[in-house]
């Protein structure tokens, strides 16, 4: 019976479920040994007593596990996981082509994609789609699979393929009922879009973990995320939004506009259009020359991951510059392209 990848799959569980295997299959476990005789080629059509006198190989358990979740082979299943590394993270629409018509960035500017593992999300003024995809390295171009599950097109599914040059993430997707596109082109009537995105914000390493090792999820919360100080004091209230950079992009105006950030005792939570984009217990640490702020994130898909960052408070205005969760922490109030950095500046909204 072949088994579900987790919606991150993270290729350290992966060995580590290979070497468990491979100890259970040296211990006499039936499991073990059923999971060799099903998945294994070189052991098809072997009795139990055969397979038990083989000389199971870290190899070979890794070929188990590969085939046990579909994949032909390690290779394969590893350069799966590398691919969907490659594409995880926040992106912003640079163009979008439907039907052969360029559509105005007016229409797209305020749209966020987000992928993460194989969970997919597209948040729009318009409406939010979230659900899962599938994708394929192993064919050029590769493909990719969208089935909705939130959103107006919930239970649908899009073909298309995708190329990602390191820079800029391209999607050639078919509307629902439409097959599979060729090459990357949108014509009229042919129910094809085409869009092209660039990183806004990396994807999160640690939600791997944390999903398949639930222990972690019970750990006790650091006691400093749960003491105020003079400077937790001083960020207390409703601060909106002046200027937020991401990745060395700025964000345009337009999403700024109803924004907020709400700090109650050492709890921080972000609004964007109505919307939690962070929530968050807060710790700090004043006593050197640069303010340390740190973020234990509560909701989410970031749930539980650390980001930590540097603040700098003037009166009724805050800027800070965090990195990613589980990333380092910035030494300097700037975001440059690649490091995945947000620079932000809030200023005290009137009590």
């Amino acid at each position: 019976m072949s088994n579900q990848l987790p919606t991150r799959p993270n290729m350290d569980h992966l060995r580590a479920q290979a070497k468990d295997l491979l100890a259970a299959f040296r211990l006499g476990s039936s499991d073990a040994i059923t999971s060799a005789m099903e998945f294994l080629p070189s052991l098809k059509g072997k009795t139990e007593t055969e397979t038990q006198t083989h000389k199971l190989t870290l190899s070979d358990a890794q070929s188990i596990i590969a085939r046990q979740y579909g994949f032909v082979s390690w290779k394969h299943i590893s350069r799966f996981v590398d691919g969907l590394r490659a594409i995880e993270g926040l992106w912003h629409f640079t163009s979008l082509i439907v039907d052969g018509s360029e559509v105005p960035e007016t229409m797209y500017a305020q749209a966020s994609m987000s992928i993460d593992g194989t969970q997919f999300a597209m948040f729009s003024p318009g409406g939010d789609y979230k659900g899962n995809c599938m994708i394929n390295v192993e064919v050029v171009p590769h493909t990719i699979d969208i089935h909705f599950n939130e959103g107006n097109e919930k239970g649908n599914t899009s073909y298309g393929i995708y190329r990602y040059d390191g820079r800029e993430l391209t999607f050639c997707l078919g509307l629902t009922g439409v097959e599979r596109p060729k090459e990357f082109v949108s014509t009229p009537s042919s129910g094809i879009a085409l869009e092209t995105l660039r990183r806004a914000g990396r994807s999160f390493e640690g939600i791997a973990a944390t999903e398949q090792t639930p222990q972690s999820q019970s750990s006790k919360v650091d006691a400093g995320y749960l003491e105020m100080n003079a400077t937790i004091a001083k960020l207390q209230g409703t601060w909106v939004p002046v200027a937020i950079t991401m990745d060395g992009n700025p964000l345009p105006a337009s999403y700024l506009d109803g924004g907020n950030r709400v700090m109650k005792q050492t709890e921080t939570t972000v609004n964007m259009f109505g919307k939690i984009w962070l929530q968050a217990l807060t710790k700090i640490n004043d006593s050197g020359s640069l303010i340390e702020i740190d973020y234990l994130h509560t909701h989410g898909p970031t749930k539980g991951q650390t980001q930590l960052g540097i603040v700098q408070i003037e009166q009724d205005q805050a800027t800070f510059c965090m990195g990613t969760p589980g990333g380092e922490r910035p030494k300097e109030f700037v975001s440059r392209p690649g490091t995945g950095h947000t620079l932000s500046v809030w200023k005290l909204a009137p009590s």
